[in-house]
């Protein structure tokens, strides 16, 4: 903003669900996810971080320790994204991985149309690839090797016979990965203030591939930070980062080695951001110490940290303490009493809540830390609007499932910090399945979700009917339209108006936006047919989770196409050659249904409303979407005799 603007400083959020590069990117993070889960030094979460806090307050000596943060500036934007890939094509490259079902004579069409030649040669990866029968100019986006036909795509090339090891193929497929990941990065395309832009440098806020892209450059630069640390004979005891968050416990610079009067956690601090800061120009750090915040403490993701002489197990040792933190600007509500979200659920994010708070607090911080966090929270509890007996139960679950835990802890059966790689496989497998048969656990076989209303009247009355008819179904209430989903607008640039020229169903008049997604549409014939009578009752009921005018673009494609064969798949083709001589009618346009992110719900109204209302373009085989019967279970004639002398 100038020097006009008032306010906090604001900066726009690009969404990149719908770009050109969505795809490739969600492909791109699927590959290098699992490298970037094995690494050690980034952290997944606080309780992460917390078990390597506890650790080194276990295992390491901390006297004259400091503790302190680093945070990169502006990590996305900045990051050289020509450096960035060729630093994370060498880790995939030294990492473990193994990469199955490769096709790797396709895999080396793909290395020899996106890599020069002389590249693969020093590399030693030409061997794998194919050679093109005839020489000619380098080949582009027309090739043959883009064919879709394998036949066509081939044309050109002759297969490679040798074949490659898994650390040959390992090295193929990082340097595929390469190619697309630079092509992913520099090829992002946004509209912004009704402006169609593309993303000039660094990594763009949005793109799935970035946020994983940035992640495995950083562990490069963790790994080069820490050993230019060793090398500078600094003593670092901890190193965690959380994407662009870093927290290092260190021994003290001496008081020597830097400019007089500094603190000895802010003299360190410094002398680690002079070695972070030196080894490449796209990543800078802006560093935090205890000494320089008024309560001698430094906030690291929802907890605040410090180091204290305290007693442990009747001896005083230097510790690395933490509490729950929350930022100052942080809203003072909790979900409110009164939101359009089921009671029972509101209750269950309170209550773990306010676990997190209490797990956020160390056990060898004073009474007073935890008693001062939790009675906090429950006066935001009261300040939402929430009775005497709905916080005492909150608090009551919360310290039960707290003791739990450190019941657990105590004994050896689960850690109250589990670090990521405790049980990785074990826990990956049970959240799976619980994600797959979550309502199972009270034997229900299906699960209805209904509409949130006042004391959940509506659900309790499906649980009633469900249970007098003896099915076994779980209601959960859905929570309602927020006001903010209301009020807000994402994009107040947005414009209704069309930005293509040719687009057909702006130019039909109709009262429709062409670039509403996840719809349920109906489009009726205008137009005359040979006797000159217009059309009555002709129409067409679909559904699709594009745009709608993306779908209707693929209808006239079709119809207008000089293949018969693709003529004959449009609804259109029957009607136009009996009733307009083969001419495309004016169609009528309308959106009869909108169902964002459920495409049950959209598939279910369209069959519904073709059963019912028997569309004329529709085939007739739509029509026979009959509701199945209910089974009928087979009575045996034993079972037969047996319930006639019952009811005798």
């Amino acid at each position: 903003p100038g020097e006009e603007a008032k306010g906090p400083p604001q900066r726009p959020v690009c969404g990149a669900i719908i770009s050109c590069n969505y795809r490739i990117s969600h492909f791109i993070s699927s590959i290098i996810k699992p490298v970037i889960e094995k690494a050690s030094e980034p952290c997944n979460s606080t309780e992460d971080l917390l078990s390597r806090i506890h650790d080194i307050n276990e295992n390491h000596d901390l006297t004259n320790c400091v503790i302190g943060s680093m945070d990169v500036t502006a990590l996305y934007p900045s990051i050289d994204v020509d450096f960035a890939v060729e630093k994370c094509v060498e880790l995939i490259i030294e990492s473990e991985a193994e990469f199955k079902n490769v096709n790797t004579d396709e895999l080396g069409l793909y290395l020899a149309l996106c890599v020069k030649k002389e590249v693969l040669e020093k590399d030693q990866l030409q061997r794998f690839c194919p050679n093109r029968k005839k020489k000619g100019k380098w080949p582009t986006i027309t090739a043959s090797g883009t064919e879709e036909s394998e036949i066509k795509r081939w044309n050109c090339w002759l297969k490679c016979t040798t074949r490659p090891n898994v650390t040959e193929q390992r090295r193929m497929v990082a340097y595929a990965l390469g190619v697309a990941m630079k092509t992913t990065l520099k090829n992002h395309m946004f509209r912004f203030n009704d402006e169609i832009r593309k993303q000039q440098n660094g990594c763009a806020i949005g793109v799935k591939a970035a946020g994983d892209i940035a992640c495995l450059f950083m562990i490069w630069w963790d790994r080069v930070f820490k050993q230019r640390v060793e090398s500078e004979h600094l003593d670092m005891k901890m190193y965690a980062r959380y994407v662009d968050d870093g927290t290092v416990v260190c021994r003290s610079v001496p008081a020597e080695e830097a400019e007089p009067g500094q603190e000895m956690d802010e003299r360190t601090m410094k002398r680690l951001q002079s070695i972070g800061n030196s080894i490449h120009p796209s990543i800078q750090l802006t560093i935090d110490f205890p000494s320089k915040n008024e309560n001698h403490r430094i906030p690291i993701l929802d907890t605040e940290q410090w180091i204290e002489e305290v007693e442990v197990k009747g001896e005083r040792k230097t510790q690395v303490l933490y509490s729950h933190y929350t930022k100052p600007i942080a809203n003072k509500h909790l979900i409110h009493r009164d939101s359009a979200i089921p009671t029972r659920s509101k209750l269950n994010i309170l209550i773990a809540d306010l676990v997190r708070i209490m797990k956020n607090i160390s056990r060898l911080c004073k009474p007073d830390e935890r008693v001062t966090k939790v009675q906090e929270f429950i006066h935001r509890m009261q300040y939402s609007g929430y009775s005497k007996r709905e916080r005492a139960e909150v608090y009551t679950k919360a310290k039960k499932r707290y003791d739990k835990g450190v019941s657990d802890n105590d004994i050896g059966k689960v850690p109250m910090y589990r670090n990521k790689d405790w049980e990785r496989n074990e826990r990956r497998s049970t959240k799976n399945l619980k994600r797959a048969n979550w309502f199972r656990k009270d034997g229900s076989e299906a699960v209805l979700f209904v509409e949130a209303t006042p004391d959940g009247e509506l659900a309790e009355s499906c649980r009633r009917e469900f249970k007098h008819a003896g099915l076994k179904v779980k209601v959960i209430e859905r929570s309602g339209l927020t006001i903010k989903k209301s009020l807000v607008k994402s994009n107040p640039f947005k414009k209704s108006e069309c930005h293509t020229k040719s687009c057909r169903i702006c130019k039909g008049g109709d009262n429709v936006i062409c670039k509403t997604r996840e719809v349920v549409y109906k489009a009726t014939c205008q137009g005359k047919n040979v006797k000159g009578i217009e059309c009555k009752n002709v129409f067409y009921e679909g559904e699709t989770s594009r745009s709608v005018g993306e779908r209707f673009e693929e209808h006239y494609r079709n119809i207008e196409s000089r293949c018969e064969k693709v003529k004959k798949t449009s609804f259109l083709y029957d009607h136009i050659q009996k009733e307009h001589n083969g001419e495309v009618p004016p169609l009528k346009v309308e959106i009869v249904a909108r169902c964002p992110g459920d495409p049950g719900l959209r598939q279910a109204i369209e069959a519904v409303r073709i059963r019912e209302d028997k569309p004329t373009l529709n085939g007739r085989e739509e029509w026979k979407n009959q509701p199945r019967k209910r089974p009928v279970k087979k009575i045996e004639k034993d079972d037969l005799t047996s319930n006639t002398n019952t009811l005798q």
